[in-house]
């Protein structure tokens, strides 16, 4: 039996429907979300202390740092 990335794969749609329900039993999106909140916190309070640092923006787990231009 072959499959390929582009035609139906009942394995695929398995472990996928698999992940789907881990995620939504786990929670892991509003965990993520809270963790994030969590983390943005700390890092904005870093600002005060870190001339170098910038901002801090993101969503999630997913956050991007900006520094000072040193040019």
């Amino acid at each position: 039996m072959h499959h390929s990335t582009y035609a139906r794969n009942r394995l695929a749609m398995v472990a996928g429907l698999a992940t789907l329900e881990v995620m939504e039993n786990d929670k892991l999106v509003e965990n993520a979300d809270a963790m994030g909140k969590r983390l943005m916190e700390g890092l904005n309070k870093l600002k005060d202390r870190y001339s170098l640092l910038k901002g801090v923006r993101g969503m999630g787990l997913m956050i991007g740092l900006s520094r000072v231009s040193t040019k």
